[in-house]
């Protein structure tokens, strides 16, 4: 869990380093959001989910249609959504989920 951790912070520091407008800033968020995502898989809590989900929809602002990163984005994404579903039944979840899956 402390490596995880350690990763977190990182990707969160370089995060920080490709603020908004910076070519990569899209990619860095992406990578926290993977990041993250095995940590809610270790731990369960569900604000980090929560995190992880507004960091895929943050990147995805950041690659319109025909970016070439934006279907790995959408993936990601659901894969979120699908396990936030599970956790809360939300159908808005499962709508999102199908919309997005779509997309790609």
């Amino acid at each position: 869990m402390e490596d995880l951790e350690d990763a977190i912070s990182s990707h969160r520091e370089v995060l920080a380093l490709r603020p908004p407008g910076h070519p990569d800033h899209s990619n860095s968020l992406n990578n926290l959001a993977n990041a993250l995502s095995i940590c809610f898989k270790h731990l369960g809590r569900m604000e980090i989910l929560e995190d992880v989900i507004s960091s895929y929809r943050e990147a995805l602002t950041l690659c319109p249609p025909g970016h070439p990163n934006r279907s790995r984005l959408l993936m990601n994404l659901v894969i979120a959504l699908l396990t936030r579903l599970e956790q809360l039944g939300k159908i808005e979840d499962l709508e999102d989920a199908i919309l997005s899956h779509r997309e790609v």
